[in-house]
């Protein structure tokens, strides 16, 4: 059973990633913490003395305060200098025009990894599903408003849940192709309709502003005095779509409608409310047979509407 490093293993990507390989793989933990009670996780600093012969290292580590992104930063010279071949679990931020401090720090551990013989950089999206932390955290929160205010709502994010993250890192262990960046993300939807899919049925009041990246270009000189979750948000409003490609994964069946059925449902709740909750779910499902995520997004919101009126006169009509 071949080994491998996991250097962060008890953040929830981390965490996740080793309750998945260690069904094939044999696993060390290394934290920055380490549960004294758990001897399998050793601390952070130990994978510099360990003379293991292990088929990747992953490094997950990051942190939003200077002193110890400088420590992370130094930790990762030091790793490479090892020729084990290095998979940086990076972001998908990194294409945003909005450069906050997380986003250089990302950055530099994406430079200095590339120095290494063997690496791989992996840039998930938004990630989802199975815990509430981080963003997630805040949009769960934010559906309780009845109604919120967005700045320039349309702008274009990426998510991925957690379960097909770790699918698509087992899938690039198992091969053996190195130095090359891979994004993880699909679903290229607006942050109002992200909203919607996480279950926010309030109104929001969407404001454009023209010249908006630009002025995010400006505020990126003020990161260091903005907090990191304002900085989140403004990562994903400057997201700058000419730089990635859409999606590195092909949704599957069981995924595209997995999607589909909560946007699909949370959407027409947002056009004629709550009435007959049930029947509209069991009628969201029939519906979505005929059209695929892709196909949805790309309506525009007057196609959007006649399929959601066809929906809601279908229910009335049973109703009767």
């Amino acid at each position: 059973m071949s080994k491998i490093a996991i250097l962060g293993a008890n953040g929830n990507l981390g965490r996740e990633s080793v309750l998945h390989l260690k069904k094939k793989y044999q696993i060390t933990e290394y934290t920055s913490k380490s549960d004294p009670l758990d001897e399998k996780q050793k601390h952070i600093n130990e994978i510099l003395e360990s003379n293991e012969n292990y088929k990747f290292i992953i490094f997950f580590c990051y942190s939003t305060k200077k002193l110890e992104q400088i420590k992370i930063e130094t930790l990762l010279k030091k790793i490479i200098t090892k020729n084990i071949p290095i998979i940086l679990i990076s972001t998908f931020t990194i294409y945003s025009i909005y450069q906050s401090s997380y986003n250089n720090h990302k950055t530099n551990a994406e430079n200095i990894v590339k120095l290494a013989s063997s690496w791989i950089i992996v840039r998930p999206g938004l990630v989802h599903g199975n815990s509430k932390k981080g963003l997630i955290k805040i949009i769960s929160k934010i559906r309780k408003f009845s109604i919120i205010l967005l700045l320039n709502g349309n702008s274009k994010t990426g998510f991925v849940h957690i379960n097909q993250f770790v699918y698509e890192l087992e899938k690039i262990i198992s091969i053996n192709k190195f130095n090359y960046i891979r994004n993880i993300f699909y679903i290229n939807m607006e942050f109002i309709t992200a909203l919607r899919f996480f279950g926010f049925r309030g109104k929001i009041l969407n404001i454009k502003i023209n010249k908006f990246k630009f002025l995010i270009k400006i505020v990126s000189k003020f990161s260091r005095i903005i907090p990191s979750i304002f900085e989140s948000y403004l990562n994903l409003l400057g997201m700058d779509e000419n730089k990635y490609i859409n999606s590195n994964i092909t949704l599957s069946n069981k995924w595209d409608k997995y999607y589909l059925k909560r946007l699909f449902f949370y959407n027409h709740i947002n056009f004629f409310g709550l009435k007959n909750k049930f029947l509209i779910y069991k009628k969201v499902k029939e519906i979505i047979k005929l059209i695929t995520l892709r196909e949805y997004l790309e309506l525009d919101n007057h196609n959007k509407f006649l399929y959601h009126a066809k929906l809601h006169e279908v229910v009335d009509l049973d109703n009767d």
